[in-house]
């Protein structure tokens, strides 16, 4: 997607807002980095100030400095700066790459979307580069940091680091879609597909087993244990390992794949309130057609009616938002925390960014007062949409695992309750505990919402 000219005000504060996070500085960023097109002449340079070359040409999608793309390169040089007589001289526009990315100005323009209206993974720059399990953005900080940090040693200016997390986190998320795993419905479903009716969503060995199972539970002679109420299970092992997590659960409504119970049921308003005196976080898993802010104020409400200690915070079912309106929305209607902004086909960071962030309103030019907890992986992406096997899904967790505490980042985890069928995934219990015995050889922290600025 084109973006042939440099960054504008508006646009250069966000980003600049996002760099100064991450370092202490007795003046504002904005007033030491100076960010001009580069003329070759020289005379653009200014004593005492760091010079951010501004790119006017279209992204480059080839173009890699140390195997990461920086999209807007400015010469063949594969250094992120040089220091040429006492002078740090950057080779590439990171400002504006960073920018392209964090702000997701790519699928802002991008009008291919699909039937939900989620931009497309195959259209994203991550995709096109391969590099969905990088965070582009805290690579483009970091080399503008290191090239920061070299400019003050020169000049004597005070320079100091910080972190916005204490040290690598991981987010547990689940999102409640479906807890009558022997509904009628969901029987019949399942009976279709057995007879080739309906599309396959395992291996058609199981999906008979699953039906046989389905029908002998319905018609009375036997009781089988439903995989998704796993609530107790999750909680058990969140709590082994030392985790808490946040319970995303969505209202009824007669959008697209409504939920299969109703929050005022009685089972649906115990389970609720056991995680909440659990110590975790109950929050709203907003449905696909909540679009408007008095939507989004009305089924938070509906939330915290059934629990009061529920927190505004929100993530889109299907992560079906759109970077703009679908968050400023959100933000109109109160909520002060979303965490939609993942890839639902594939694992990734979709913002480029290993770290909580405010997203960016093109059409208004500001940066919105709602935070970003980025969706790092989820379980039906990897399973379903990728089909990985459960040693893969565990290096692909663990390369981003790398990244993130490199950048004593966030990696958030989506798990859904229904996704502990042992006849649709054999193994999937032990799985799901080897990837806590990940997170814990990381030495991951539980995630802390009251560090946020929020």
């Amino acid at each position: 997607m084109k973006m042939n000219r440099s960054l504008e005000s508006e646009e250069l504060d966000y980003i600049l807002f996002h760099l100064q996070r991450q370092v202490e500085q007795p003046a504002q960023l904005a007033d030491i980095i100076t960010y001009k097109p580069e003329d070759n002449s020289g005379l653009y340079k200014e004593k005492d100030k760091l010079i951010m070359p501004a790119s006017e040409a279209e992204i480059d999608l080839d173009f890699k400095v140390m195997e990461i793309p920086v999209l807007f390169p400015l010469s063949g040089d594969k250094k992120a700066f040089s220091v040429v007589d006492n002078e740090v001289i950057f080779h590439h526009d990171l400002l504006k790459a960073a920018f392209y990315v964090l702000s997701g100005y790519r699928e802002h323009k991008d009008k291919d979307v699909d039937k939900y209206g989620r931009c497309k993974f195959s259209n994203s720059v991550q995709y096109l580069t391969h590099s969905a399990q990088k965070p582009l953005v805290n690579y483009y900080f970091e080399w503008i940091i290191e090239g920061l940090e070299e400019h003050c040693k020169i000049h004597n200016i005070a320079f100091r680091r910080k972190n916005i997390l204490p040290r690598a986190a991981i987010h547990l998320t689940h999102d409640v879609d479906m807890v009558r795993y022997y509904s009628v419905r969901r029987t019949l479903y399942r009976v279709a597909q057995s007879c080739g009716l309906r599309p396959l969503d395992m291996k058609w060995g199981r999906v008979v087993k699953s039906a046989f199972r389905s029908v002998v539970h319905l018609a009375g002679l036997g009781y089988k244990k439903n995989p998704y109420w796993s609530f107790e299970y999750i909680m058990n092992t969140e709590d082994y390992f030392g985790y808490k997590s946040t319970w995303f659960f969505v209202p009824k409504d007669k959008g697209p794949f409504p939920a299969d119970y109703n929050l005022e049921d009685e089972d649906i308003r115990g389970i609720i309130q056991r995680i909440s005196t659990k110590g975790n976080v109950v929050a709203l898993h907003a449905p696909i057609s909540c679009r408007t802010s008095e939507k989004y104020e009305l089924y938070l409400k509906k939330i915290i009616n059934v629990c009061s200690e529920a927190k505004a915070y929100c993530r889109q079912h299907f992560l079906a938002v759109n970077q703009v309106r679908s968050l400023r929305e959100m933000e109109k209607a109160g909520i002060k925390i979303d965490c939609s902004l993942g890839y639902s086909v594939s694992e990734g960071f979709r913002n480029g960014y290993c770290l909580p962030f405010y997203p960016y309103d093109h059409e208004n030019r500001r940066r919105l007062n709602i935070v970003e907890l980025p969706l790092t992986l989820m379980d039906v992406s990897v399973l379903r949409h990728k089909g990985l096997e459960y040693e893969e899904i565990l290096e692909v967790a663990s390369n981003m695992l790398d990244e993130v505490r490199r950048f004593s980042g966030l990696f958030s985890l989506l798990w859904h309750n229904s996704t502990f069928d042992e006849i649709q995934d054999p193994g999937i219990l032990e799985f799901y505990e080897q990837l806590h015995l990940a997170f814990s050889t990381y030495s991951l922290e539980d995630f802390d919402y009251g560090r946020l600025e929020v």
